[in-house]
């Protein structure tokens, strides 16, 4: 098993700064398909669906599973 790591980045952030970040993300991700991995989200900010947000942020890959949950602030 291996070990977990948490990486939390704080905003606001601009538009741009996000393209980034999002970029790190799926070339992590490209690197280690058949790993699983959490992005944590809170952004007070973005308004509106959640799903949608994030499916603006980082559109879905093919042959890739997106699970999105919710927590209560």
């Amino acid at each position: 098993m291996s070990e977990r790591r948490t990486v939390t980045v704080r905003g606001p952030f601009t538009e741009a700064e996000m393209a980034l970040i999002v970029d790190v993300v799926s070339d992590i991700e490209s690197a280690r398909p058949t790993e699983t991995f959490e992005v944590f989200i809170d952004a007070p900010s973005m308004q509106g669906d959640p799903e949608k947000i994030v499916e603006e942020l980082n559109p879905l890959r093919p042959g890739y599973e997106r699970i999105v949950r919710y927590r209560p602030r």
